[in-house]
């Protein structure tokens, strides 16, 4: 645990010896959440590559037409290790049956290895109502997030998830009513319906007892309760926001990692170890379960290697029917990350050779239509993937940007995740920090020891050209389209030794001639050390039509909001910078209602006027 959570667990502990508290609050079942929490946090979070800081970054601009092409030699492709031909990908990735699946548990002596959890973006949903919404991955496809609003209420998980507040703004911040989260489980995220008459709630098992401890004696109807201790899924009528209403429940094994909506349908994901003292005679300590009935063989995918040792799990529920789930898959691997797109799920995942290096890796590609999945395709890969951000759909083709060792590539796959076109040798002792696509157009920031920032044109897929550079310091890991021609960077100044971090930096550039990108302006937050931001973008609150660009920093001096307007005369303009107090686990969001901005931190609601930026009023949940 982090030193501030421990200092409250002590905290706690002082005031508690004589003061009668719910178990919920007890210190021990306290620890357990934050030690939860902060395991989950750290699967989710990318890896930081501070080993390679140096002078500064380089961006690489994919220019106009990351076209393809259909007749590349095979010569060509030798860095693109195939899929065992053997195997029919539409029908024999996934296993025959259980045996198959116990021969890979078997087979699985690794030891466990910190993976990175994912997340990616696009552009806040631009909306006629006065509100903000979730900042999101992929355009139309909608996010869970710890906060939410109708334009009115807002919707906010309790800092440790022990249920959701509905807290009515109409004047002043008024607490209506809260919706518990069931017995031993925390609420993770949450969503609202389009029609803001329900409120879905994502909630995880916090249990770290071994599953199946003394399972010789136990009874297959006390195994059959086991499976609900994993992820639910609970949905709420709130259209009476005094009096909430539950509609139902659904279930499958493991802990919830995330979820998205996309045509009427929530997909849900969740990842669910094998526990070593596994048995044979019951499928229930080895299979997961959705909704109280275990997976058939024949929806679970095979591991990338020779053995696997945890299940992603994927499940669809529609939106109108949520009592029932409409589908369910699994991948049985060691674990991964995802992207979604408007029609296909992207699952990604390192493959870790005897000496534990990840030198591969392995690419699936799902399809979703009306809450039915199928198995697509799947491809094997040198190199690895910084986050769901370096993976683009776009017109039927994925576009991927690659750091292969010490070097650097992009590929342009199509429907079958067949290579139509690439380009490598890009940046040269440098990794990818972080990408964005927009169109036929692709971006994206490496950084080492030089700082270059590099324009590509991939016009012609037989002859990419790179047509210019631009020399900047620091690097960006975080890039997110602002209005037209305009591309916003949020990163890290570093100073020209490279062992210094001036602050959190903010970079405009304009990318309206793609053969001469320029940086317009830049401004540093200097002494914030961090911000949110780059290990998740929902933390970002950004706004082209209100002006506005929003996010909460961490410095030596406490944790701070900032909000910035933008103009091409006067570059980036420091508004606000307020002191966030409340010190929560969860990350702090900002989320605005018409002229007021509500900073939300743990169980703390403050509210801004956007026309003065002074604090009107707060509220302690």
């Amino acid at each position: 645990m982090e030193k501030r959570e421990r200092d409250l667990l002590h905290k706690i502990e002082e005031g508690s010896e004589n003061v009668a508290v719910p178990d919920s609050l007890k210190p021990e079942n306290i620890k357990k959440k934050l030690e939860q929490q902060a395991w989950e946090e750290r699967k989710r979070k990318r890896r930081r590559n501070w080993q390679y800081v140096g002078v500064a970054a380089a961006c690489v601009v994919l220019v106009a037409g990351i076209a393809v092409y259909q007749n590349q030699k095979k010569s060509d492709l030798l860095d693109i290790y195939p899929v065992n031909e053997s195997r029919q990908e539409d029908q024999g990735e996934y296993a025959k049956n259980y045996k198959e699946i116990r021969k890979y548990l078997a087979a699985n002596k690794t030891s466990e290895k910190e993976t990175a959890e994912y997340e990616a973006t696009v552009d806040v949903a631009n909306t006629s109502k006065d509100y903000s919404t979730t900042n999101v991955r992929q355009d139309g496809v909608n996010e869970a997030d710890v906060a939410k609003t109708d334009g009115r209420y807002l919707y906010v998980t309790e800092d440790y998830g022990d249920c959701i507040f509905i807290v009515d703004t109409k004047t002043n911040m008024k607490k209506v009513s809260k919706i518990n989260a069931p017995k031993g489980q925390v609420v993770k995220e949450i969503y609202l319906t389009d029609d803001n008459k329900k409120v879905v709630l994502l909630c995880s098992c916090f249990s770290d007892e071994e599953p199946y401890e003394g399972i010789e004696d136990i009874t297959k109807g006390s195994l059959k309760g086991k499976e609900a201790e994993g992820t639910k899924v609970l949905t709420y009528d709130v259209q009476d926001k005094a009096h909430p209403k539950k509609i139902s429940e659904v279930s499958q094994s493991g802990s919830y990692v995330s979820s998205r909506i996309s045509d009427g349908y929530l997909y849900l994901f969740s990842e669910y170890y094998v526990p070593d003292n596994w048995k044979k005679k019951h499928p229930i300590t080895y299979i997961p379960c959705v909704n109280g009935e275990l997976m058939d063989a024949k929806d679970i995918c095979l591991p990338a290697g020779k053995s696997g040792c945890t299940y992603k799990i994927i499940s669809s529920i529609d939106l109108k029917k949520t009592d029932k789930v409409t589908d369910s898959k699994a991948i049985f691997t060691e674990c991964g990350e995802i992207y979604v797109s408007n029609k296909n799920i992207y699952h990604y995942e390192d493959v870790y050779n005897d000496s534990g290096n990840n030198t591969k890796m392995t690419l699936r590609k799902f399809s979703y239509k009306k809450g039915k999945l199928a198995f697509v395709a799947k491809k094997i890969f040198t190199g690895e993937l910084n986050d769901s951000f370096s993976l683009d759909e776009y017109k039927g083709y994925l576009r991927m940007v690659v750091t292969k060792g010490k070097t650097n590539a992009v590929y342009i796959l199509d429907s079958k995740l067949k290579v139509t076109g690439k380009i490598t040798n890009l940046a040269k002792d440098e990794r990818v920090y972080s990408a964005r696509f927009l169109g036929d157009t692709g971006y994206f920031v490496t950084y080492k020891e030089t700082d270059p920032l590099f324009s590509v044109d991939l016009s012609d897929p037989k002859n990419p050209k790179i047509l210019g550079q631009l020399k900047i310091p620091g690097f960006s890991n975080y890039l997110h389209f602002y209005g037209k021609d305009l591309l916003l960077g949020i990163g890290m100044d570093v100073d020209v030794k490279g062992d210094v971090t001036n602050g959190v930096k903010l970079s405009m550039f304009d990318i309206s001639n793609k053969k001469n990108v320029k940086e317009l302006h830049k401004y540093i937050l200097k002494n914030a050390y961090s911000t949110s931001v780059e290990v998740d973008y929902k933390a970002a609150l950004i706004d082209v039509k209100k002006n506005m660009i929003a996010f909460p920093a961490e410095s030596d001096g406490g944790n701070f909001y900032c909000l910035f307007a933008y103009t091409k005369e006067k570059g980036f303009q420091l508004k606000m910078k307020e002191k966030i107090h409340g010190s929560g686990v969860q990350s702090t969001r900002g989320i605005y209602i018409g002229n007021r901005l509500y900073v939300i931190s743990g169980n703390v609601l403050e509210a801004y006027d956007l026309k003065t930026y002074k604090k009107i009023d707060d509220c302690v949940l």
